[in-house]
């Protein structure tokens, strides 16, 4: 087996706050040590988006400005007198020793890049503007960014040099923490902007077309589908804008989920068909998460249950198969972040005494004292107090006066504070627990036996006005009872797990406290009645089976017109439950039959004697059900008094289209009314009797397989002009293999 060509990598993903820009990835790979008739290796090399081949690193930060061996030494380093890792990056500079020259850098880049057969100084603007715009786009996209970018690769470098020399681990892709979730909201606002640009890109592509032809550039909306269907010729009537291009655009990604464009969907399954068998599923359903990875990996590891999943992912409900421990679930508690803008926090740190990096030498960086600075993964500056900064944003989010989603992380063996405030982060509420303590030592680290126990900051008096409903979930965050802490924030936590647990002897270290242990499990997870008794497995597969349980799935389902749902005629309240059901209102909308149920031995010798047992005592309206081995076996009688009896609702839409105003009004016009053999042609293998003058079925009437339900007919078009009054069918007729009754029209 041939060795890897690189011995580290570096993976840095990069997106603006509410950008339109797709993520921009840079990697960085520093190279193994190399066989015969090559150079020595170490190299670090950097892979740029838009670049056809890897680039020195060294020649990346030439080209961002720093030119001499010093100035990026202090950028990468730190610390001069770190020999072995001044040795470690001396490849890399014998590498781009011919590039000393920041226009030299640039052009080295423009050369490689995607834009070709052009001149030199087009050549290094371009690079120039590809180290603005696409190169860790989150430092900034500005003129004057280069700095931070320096300083941002600079400490790319330098992490990886640390796992290299084997003085840091390297990360954990799985960890929670490096995941965010996207929302509807901004996936329905890239979608947005995606049909948004190609429209855009029409309307150039048109005013192109009208220059070239010496044409008048039309811009007045007018519907091409429309237009198409009654041949008119649309030289004549054409525009620059497609009316119907953003609408047909979003309604093909949610009716088919494939989410971006037709041609190259990116996507599928964004949008899915909401689950209707049961309450308890389309709560479990709406709380689900998708992994973008292929089904058929044989990867074990992003499928496996992760110490960050604690709280916020349910241990046990995901699906048995491909899909296995990729398709998650939200835990009860746990709450997705919407975001908030960062620039609240990047103001406050100014006036908070921290020093930015364009003010700062490299030396300073490296003085045991500071502390690096990160707002949503960008480095802002360093800051000579961290225990005092931390203590502040934590006690400000405790009062609400910075948004309580904000995350706030002290890593004190990297000298590190991480602050988040961007979208997707999964979060969950803790308990807060404080200290009897009059003064509190500065060093966190510090904890004698002698300090008092630690308790709860919610009290008794609390409870009882949560009970009483005087207070609610936003006055415990403003009062500082609770908090939302994300995967990141709880690696710098110390949890307990129940409150006595606050009174033992090493109480002091407790920051936090958890709300109840069960909260760990997903809303499937919490209506098993004592999970920690089963096998793990067992939970997993009820948690399947709940969903497909059928009951009573909205509280209005006679007022609803949903695409399909299914409701169970005589569902009961469950006679095992537990603490969840009461908050998930599985008691008002139950599922699934308290059956009385024999069990049948294995070999089957206890049947005859089971079944005698229950005729004796049964009543006309006993249900006799047997169970063997997964299986049940029911008697004709009880599924004829309407044991586990079911309906579905299907939902059949249509919609009359091509009401054009103007001069050609009424032209294509689609009409609901009763087709018939005088005036239509085209006619459906089907009955149409049941169709009133309106085009629709009343509600109440029998229908079955192949009947007509919605009456519609189309002019026909002979060039552009209706001959006489022959009209096409078009109505919508049931699907054959169902039959019931019509419960609503409208």
């Amino acid at each position: 087996m041939t060795p890897h060509r690189y011995s580290w990598v570096v993976e840095c993903r990069s997106h603006v706050e509410h950008g339109a820009r797709p993520t921009s990835t840079v990697y960085m790979q520093m190279y193994n040590k190399a066989g015969r008739g090559q150079s020595q290796g170490n190299q670090i090399r950097m892979t740029l988006p838009y670049v056809r081949v890897d680039i020195p690193v060294i020649i990346v930060f030439r080209a961002l400005g720093f030119v001499a061996d010093r100035d990026i030494l202090e950028h990468v380093v730190y610390d001069f007198s770190d020999t072995e890792m001044m040795e470690r990056l001396r490849p890399s500079l014998d590498e781009a020793f011919v590039v000393q020259n920041q226009t030299i850098a640039l052009d080295f880049i423009g050369r490689r890049g995607s834009a070709t057969n052009i001149g030199r100084s087009k050549r290094v603007q371009y690079a120039k503007e590809l180290l603005q715009k696409e190169v860790l786009p989150h430092v900034g996209t500005e003129e004057q960014s280069d700095t931070k970018k320096a300083f941002f690769v600079g400490y790319i470098v330098h992490k990886l040099l640390m796992c290299s020399l084997e003085r840091i681990d390297e990360d954990d892709r799985d960890h929670y923490g490096k995941k965010r979730l996207d929302l509807a909201g901004p996936l329905l606002g890239g979608l947005f902007r995606m049909l948004f640009r190609k429209l855009t890109k029409d309307v150039l592509a048109y005013l192109q077309k009208c220059i070239d032809e010496g044409r008048d550039f039309n811009l007045a909306c007018v519907d091409y589908s429309i237009h198409s269907k009654r041949f008119v010729d649309i030289k004549l009537h054409s525009s620059a804008i497609k009316s119907r291009l953003i609408t047909d655009g979003l309604r093909y990604s949610l009716a088919t989920g494939n989410w971006g464009d037709r041609k190259d969907a990116s996507r599928a399954g964004v949008s899915q068909v909401l689950n209707r068998l049961t309450y308890a599923s389309t709560l479990s359903h709406l709380r689900r998460l998708n992994t973008p990875l292929g089904r058929e990996g044989k990867q074990a590891k992003p499928r496996q249950l992760h110490n960050t999943h604690w709280g916020f992912i349910c241990p046990a409900e995901t699906p048995e198969g491909q899909a296995v421990g990729l398709v998650k679930n939200l835990a009860l508690m746990a709450y997705v972040s919407v975001g908030s803008p960062q620039s609240p926090i990047l103001e406050f740190l100014e006036e908070w005494s921290m020093e930015n990096l364009e003010e700062i030498s490299p030396q300073t960086i490296a003085d045991p004292g500071t502390t690096k600075i990160f707002v949503n993964g960008s480095w802002i500056g360093v800051h000579r107090d961290p225990y005092t900064l931390e203590a502040t944003l934590r006690s400000l989010r405790r009062q609400i006066d910075i948004d309580p989603e904000v995350s706030v992380v002290r890593d004190i063996k990297e000298k590190e504070l991480r602050v988040y405030t961007d979208a997707g982060r999964v979060c969950r509420p803790l308990l807060i627990v404080e200290s009897d303590h009059t003064s509190v030592s500065k060093d966190p680290l510090n904890h004698s036996s002698s300090n008092p126990a630690q308790k709860l900051k919610l009290r008794k008096p609390h409870i009882h006005n949560l009970v009483n409903g005087e207070l609610g979930w936003t006055q415990l965050l403003v009062k500082g009872l609770v908090e939302l802490v994300d995967t990141e924030e709880e690696e710098a936590t110390m949890i307990a797990m129940i409150p006595s647990d606050l009174n033992e002897p090493y109480s002091s270290t407790y920051t936090h406290c958890e709300i109840h242990p069960s909260m760990i499990l997903g809303i499937c997870g919490s209506i098993i009645p004592f999970p920690d008794h089963n096998q793990s497995p067992r939970n997993t597969y009820q948690s399947a089976m709940g969903k497909q349980a059928m009951g009573i799935y909205a509280s209005n389902f006679q007022q609803r017109m949903d695409t399909l749902a299914h409701v169970l005629h005589y569902p009961q309240k469950p006679l095992a439950t537990t603490r969840a059901m009461e908050h998930l209102h599985f008691r008002e909308l139950p599922s699934g039959v308290n059956a009385i149920v024999a069990i049948m031995c294995y070999t089957g010798y206890n049947q005859a004697r089971l079944r005698r047992l229950f005729i004796l005592r049964a009543s006309p309206l006993t249900f006799i059900v047997y169970m063997q081995e997964d299986s049940l076996i029911m008697n004709q009688a009880a599924v004829d008094r309407g044991l586990f009896r079911s309906s579905f609702y299907r939902t059949y839409v249509d919609q009359e289209r091509g009401h054009v105003t103007g001069d050609t009004a009424g032209l294509y016009c689609e009409t609901f009314e009763r087709p018939g053999q005088d005036h239509c042609v085209a006619m459906r293998h089907g009955s149409y009797e049941k169709v009133d003058c309106d085009g629709l079925v009343s509600p109440g009437v029998r229908v079955s397989g192949a009947d007509i339900l919605i009456g519609k007919t189309v002019p026909v078009l002979n060039g552009g002009e209706t001959s006489g009054l022959v009209k096409r069918d078009a109505s919508t007729a049931m699907r054959p293999n169902e039959s019931g009754l019509v419960d609503q029209a409208s």
